[in-house]
């Protein structure tokens, strides 16, 4: 049996902090060598002994546990990613190993190549039946007050295993696509309560298929041949579909606020329209900032947008509409 290179699993190991950040988004504090991701910073992160430890599950380990444990993959599938996160080949060779600067996010090229979708999710998204008919109505007519997304980027399984909690839920799952070319990438669930009248009653009711896509991905909630020369982004899916509700178009929806951050400046999009989320711990404003600098820098036309009041995204906007 082939053994890996140790120096590949000191690369990785070493570059903790870069890897949580691209895998969770920016770190919510820091304080001296250490890290602290997620609304509460129960994932905390010693950047000298490179372990990370969550809190709110009671386990943590190296950067490829975490990796292992955030993609639900295997040991060397896990190496293979975070070479990948961090722009490393994966043929590193001998002792000597000095820990990479944290890539700047600035251009396409600087971003890792995207992946196609694999074989498991395709054939998910492929047998999934329209959210029409299904408890996906309820959720988004009754719960959500918006409407029901296109079958070509949402679409319905009626049981999918949490994998984080071993149950079965049924499942909206949505299409991440390659924001420049529209290929294939991964999948996003929103597990619901099996009468659709909320989601899951799990943690992380929201997952995406072996977590986000290397490189960013978006929801096309607006068809290609909508889109000109304008492009409305929101960060998640209600919001999206919110926005279209409101009159707003084309839309797409980033599925997180790290992929927000990631958005690549798009060749014919001349000006685009963030519509951020106004989180407590501020990762939406700072998502829609540095997606902002990397489009203007570009020359385009760029304008951020939040929701008002104390609505945390445009979703709730809608929510507290249908209320009043």
């Amino acid at each position: 049996m082939n053994r890996i290179d140790p120096a590949r699993l000191e690369a990785v190991r070493a570059g903790i902090a870069e890897i949580a950040t691209e895998i969770l988004g920016r770190p919510t504090s820091q304080n001296g060598s250490g890290l602290r991701y997620r609304r509460r910073g129960s994932l905390a992160i010693d950047t000298e002994k490179c372990l990370f430890f969550d809190h709110e599950a009671g386990e943590g380990g190296d950067a490829i546990n975490l990796i292992r444990r955030e993609y639900n993959i295997g040991f060397l599938a896990a190496v293979v990613v975070g070479e990948e996160l961090l722009g490393l080949d994966g043929n590193i060779h001998g002792p000597a190993y000095q820990k990479p600067k944290r890539r700047p996010i600035a251009t396409k090229a600087a971003m890792p190549k995207p992946k196609g979708i694999n074989a498991e999710a395709l054939n998910a998204w492929n047998s999934a039946l329209p959210l029409g008919g299904s408890v996906a109505v309820a959720y988004f007519e009754e719960i959500r007050h918006c409407g029901i997304p296109g079958h070509h980027c949402c679409r319905f399984i009626p049981s999918l295993r949490h994998h984080k909690s071993g149950r079965n839920f049924p499942c909206i799952v949505s299409l991440l696509t390659d924001a420049v070319n529209g290929g294939s990438l991964s999948l996003h669930m929103t597990f619901l309560a099996h009468d659709g009248r909320g989601k899951a009653p799990v943690e992380r009711p929201r997952l995406f298929w072996y977590g986000p896509p290397i490189g960013g991905g978006v929801s096309r909630l607006s068809p290609d041949d909508q889109v000109e020369t304008g492009l409305v982004i929101s960060e998640g899916l209600e919001d999206g579909q919110s926005l279209l509700d409101y009159g707003l178009a084309p839309v797409w929806a980033c599925m997180s606020a790290g992929l927000m951050a990631k958005l690549p400046v798009l060749a014919g999009i001349e000006a685009l329209t963030i519509c951020a989320d106004a989180d407590a711990n501020d990762a939406g404003r700072r998502a829609a900032t540095e997606c902002k600098d990397r489009w203007t820098a570009a020359g385009r036309e760029v304008t951020i947008t939040y929701p008002r009041g104390i609505a945390k995204d445009f979703n709730e906007v809608a929510v507290a509409r249908a209320g009043s």
